[in-house]
């Protein structure tokens, strides 16, 4: 596109313009530069072009220099507007109004931009009316920055430009004989009071494109993603035939977006998938073809998260989770002279991650490294060696220093550490990591609020501030397409520009008041958000300038969002609009044609994989988990016993249901070998049964101390005591109420052989009762009777272990098998028994089929099941999807979506497929 700006009335030494935006200023020199290389030049004078910001900067030091003659005139200390929200932040967390606030930073932010929006307008804070706590409390933080102010002769950025002004009244400036203005659409009393006494000893005009103002094209869609959708699309049409036609040309597309932040994670998805698509994960992904305006936040880059992670660490002691990311990061580790020494140091790392997951403890310190690798049996020289960088560096963080040595000696303690990690760094990584140096030397500004020596820990929490205000915006070549906010277009100028989203809720703007001024002073200065009426003229001079952006202008929005219905802006109801049909495809062109493929028949085969690995005959671990697994989903038994896939153990807070359960066995075995039968529970008062376990639980409890870390907790410890005595009196309570019955000391292991198949066995209790054995499962659960006796005679029981049990113990008679559930909820038998009273159960409970004939069908059912797992029967056919870690695998979920969308179908079309 020819550029509208006309550059040869400009006298580049005689001229500054000053842009509104950085981005604005930009665009001018490059458009500079390129007119003067059109004329056949090769050397030229340059263009100063100041955004407003290096403007002021640029006088106030001109002032400076002016003033070192006069000694009764010194210039106040100019702040960085980081330095002023710091102090900001101050006041409000020392201030009387902190207790009502749930979040300071972005209070101070809020009341920050009202002071210079004070400042800007000219107007005195003291006269504004406290109409309620908000502006009370803003006028109270606004009197005491200015005391501070004046006591240190500071001065922020906005007061700065007053304090100049009232200056350049008795001090003349030198800027330059011309002086032009650019992008300025709002213009603040402030800004003019300055153009006007510029324009008083130089000549100032606006610098304004000659193009006109074009008629866009209109079009709506159905939903915002196929908006976006047709506007990449067409970005990328226009920069291929650019490319194809006219190479050596720049070419320049904008997708203006008004709500970016809201809607940059679906764009930005997208724009990888039709602009960057990668066939195989070998390819790497093009880059430089597009750029989003707005920025990331650097706190959440993974390689910024790991060095603050590290410095945190040689700070003293941090959660589990913090170590677990540090442990697998690949941004921490030191270079490996070998391969092999590489990828031990990767697996060690890898191992002691998984042992953590099995930790209770929460925090940990470098000290104690050493000792968590030798308990994950981790004994490495190069794990050595990283625990010993570790050393090293905290070594350099003990002392106490001025902020301008800790920028000094911070890159040498990341260093020391292991960060970056064991590799090169992409371009990416590398843009970030001088990012974060940029946030070191900007810690040296603060040096005017901590003069003295500070430690590591304030150091940490003044980085820690900078990075999480600090945006990274990834250094790209001159994208051809440029994603943007409506704001930032001002000035520029496109090959071609589309604005997405332009419905009445966005275009205009809704007003968005800063609540800390008050609303009378909003309306009579006709502050930004004071009104409907100033938002719509506002946001009516922004889209008269996007169309005089580009002669190739579309502006779109989008009819529905979700169940809303959306209207048009006022703006675009006076063009001819278009509708698009909602048959867009929502997948990458590459996508496309393999779905084209895939309907024809000669390209489909259809394949149900149900088995996989025929299994060995002899002996085979997971013993009755095997079991259960293979009856309740081939599939998820095939996927855990036999690939030995599962999910990474989380823990818990406290003690998780396996570990509460071991205490409960580990007990009640422990009671029942040295009492044979519950004549001595017979006749025994609450109290007498508490005082008669007491000491098991207590010898049981020490020996898991060590083993379960809450334990080592005394008031945990001591709940936990009286939580299990309360459930274990309950217990003896109820086999107290059973027929007599003598208990037989339990078999260490047993093993059962079925189908040429081998699993080990271990029974919790075995009872001797009148008519034969009771077969005992203890349950911390609450496992009913069905899971043993399903009323479907036919289906194998969902918990098999008892079943297994009682086949195994060849001729000896079966009187009953039967979960003992001991819990908060419930302390009682769930399970079947010749004579039900052996369970403390009435005659409701009884069944009729004795258990000789179930136990023989249980030995056909397990048979079948053992055949199953021989075979290797991998079906996906779950029974239940309860505590289940693989439906991502078997993608039963989308299954059952598939079944329900057919059987929604088959309603629609009267029952018929």
């Amino acid at each position: 596109m020819q550029t509208g700006y006309r550059f040869e009335a400009i006298d580049p030494e005689q001229t500054i313009i000053v842009t509104a935006s950085q981005r604005l200023a930009r665009h001018l020199r490059d458009e500079y530069n390129r007119w003067q290389a059109s004329q056949g030049k090769t050397v030229w004078p340059t263009l100063q072009v100041m955004p407003w910001g290096a403007f002021t900067s640029t006088l106030w030091e001109l002032l400076g220099e002016q003033l070192k003659t006069d000694n009764s005139n010194k210039l106040p200390h100019l702040l960085s507007d980081q330095q002023s929200q710091f102090i900001w932040q101050d006041i409000i967390e020392r201030s009387e109004w902190n207790d009502f606030l749930l979040n300071i930073n972005a209070t101070s932010s809020k009341a920050w931009q009202a002071w210079q929006q004070y400042q800007q307008w000219q107007l005195d804070i003291t006269q504004s009316l406290a109409w309620d706590k908000d502006t009370q409390a803003f006028k109270d933080w606004a009197h005491e920055f200015a005391r501070r102010m004046e006591a240190e002769h500071w001065i922020d950025s906005a007061s700065s430009i007053n304090h100049l002004l009232e200056l350049m009244q008795t001090y003349q400036l030198s800027v330059a004989a011309n002086i032009f203005t650019a992008g300025f659409e709002q213009v603040t009393p402030q800004q003019q009071k300055l153009f006007d006494q510029l324009g008083q000893i130089s000549e100032l005009q606006v610098f304004a494109t000659f193009n006109q103002p074009t008629t866009p094209k209109v079009l709506s869609f159905n939903s915002t993603r196929e908006e976006f959708k047709a506007a990449i699309h067409q970005a990328k049409n226009t920069v291929i035939e650019a490319l194809n036609t006219h190479p050596e040309k720049p070419i320049r597309c904008a997708i203006v977006v008004p709500e970016l932040e809201k809607h940059k994670a679906l764009i930005e998805r997208l724009l990888w998938q039709e602009l960057t698509p990668s066939l195989s994960p070998e390819q790497e992904p093009t880059s430089g073809i597009f750029d989003i305006s707005l920025g990331e936040s650097l706190n959440q880059q993974p390689i910024v998260v790991t060095a603050l992670n590290l410095l945190k660490f040689l700070n003293g002691s941090v959660e589990t989770q913090i170590l677990q990311q540090l442990l697998l990061s690949p941004y921490f580790g030191k270079q490996q002279a070998k391969d092999a020494e590489y990828e031990q140091l990767s697996s060690d790392r890898a191992r002691l991650e998984k042992f953590l997951r099995t930790s209770h403890k929460q925090r940990f310190a470098i000290n104690e490294l050493s000792d968590l690798a030798q308990q994950a049996k981790i004994i490495s020289p190069s794990f050595t060696s990283l625990i010993e960088s570790l050393s090293d560096a905290q070594q350099l963080v003990k002392s106490k220093l001025t902020l301008a040595d800790w920028v000094k000696r911070l890159t040498l303690i990341l260093d020391t550490a292991g960060w970056t990690g064991m590799r090169t760094l992409q371009s990416r990584e590398y843009q970030v990591q001088q990012t974060l140096y940029d946030c070191f030397n900007q810690l040296k500004q603060y040096q005017v609020f901590y003069p003295e020596a500070i430690s590591f820990s304030n150091l940490l929490e003044l980085l820690s501030q900078v990075v999480t205000e600090k945006q990274f915006h990834q250094e790209l070549p001159k994208a051809p397409i440029q994603i943007m906010g409506l704001l930032e277009t001002l000035g520029l100028e496109f090959d071609q520009i589309w604005l997405t989203g332009a419905t009445y809720q966005v275009l205009p703007a809704q007003p968005n008041p800063n609540p800390f001024i008050d609303k009378q002073t909003l309306k009579q200065h006709q502050m930004p958000g004071s009104s409907a009426q100033r938002e719509y003229e506002y946001a009516q001079q922004l889209f008269t300038s996007l169309l005089a952006s580009s002669q190739n202008v579309t502006v779109s929005y989008p009819r529905f969002d979700g169940s809303s219905e959306l209207l048009p802006s006022p703006f675009i109801t006076e063009f001819p609009e278009q509708t698009i049909a909602a048959n867009a495809r929502l997948a990458p062109g590459f996508i496309n044609e393999i779905i084209e493929y895939s309907k024809q028949e000669k390209f489909v085969e259809n394949y149900q994989d149900t088995h996989g690995l025929p299994l060995a005959e002899g002996v085979v671990k997971g013993g009755t988990g095997f079991f259960r697994d293979q009856i309740n989903c081939p599939f998820k038994a095939y996927m855990s016993y036999r690939l030995k896939v599962k999910e990474f153990e989380e823990v818990e807070q406290g003690l998780n249901a396996m570990e509460r359960g071991s205490l409960v066995h580990s007990v009640l075995e422990a009671f029942w070998k040295e009492h044979d039968s519950n004549e001595i529970l017979m006749d025994k008062s609450e109290s007498q049964l508490s005082s008669l376990i007491e000491p098991y639980l207590a010898t049981v409890l020490e020996e898991y101390r060590e083993q379960f870390y809450y334990l080592q907790l005394a008031d945990f410890a001591d709940n936990e005591f009286h939580r299990l005595l309360k459930q274990l009196v309950q217990a003896l309570q109820v086999d107290a109420k059973r027929l007599p019955f003598t208990s037989l000391p339990p078999e260490q292991s047993q093993s059962i052989t079925i189908e040429g198949l081998t699993f080990n066995l271990k029974v919790d209790r075995i009872d001797e009762v009148e008519d034969g054995l009771l077969i005992i499962d203890y349950k911390t659960g609450t496992p009913t009777r069905a899971k043993l006796y399903p009323k479907d005679k036919d289906l194998a029981p969902e918990e098999p272990q008892l079943a297994l049990y009682a086949i195994n113990q060849g001729d000896k008679p079966i009187a009953g098998v039967s979960f003992f559930n001991i819990n908060a909820k419930e302390v009682r038998y769930q399970g079947i028994a010749d004579t039900i009273e052996h369970l403390a159960l009435d005659k409701r409970s009884a069944i009729k089929e004795p258990m000789s004939d179930i136990i023989e069908r249980w030995q056909l059912q397990m048979s079948e099941v053992a055949c199953d797992i021989k075979s290797g029967t991998a079906i996906v056919d779950p029974r239940s999807c309860d505590y289940c870690d693989f439906a991502s695998a078997c993608r039963i979920n989308q299954r059952k979506s598939i079944v329900q969308q057919a059987d929604d179908n088959s309603i629609k079309n009267g029952g018929a497929l």
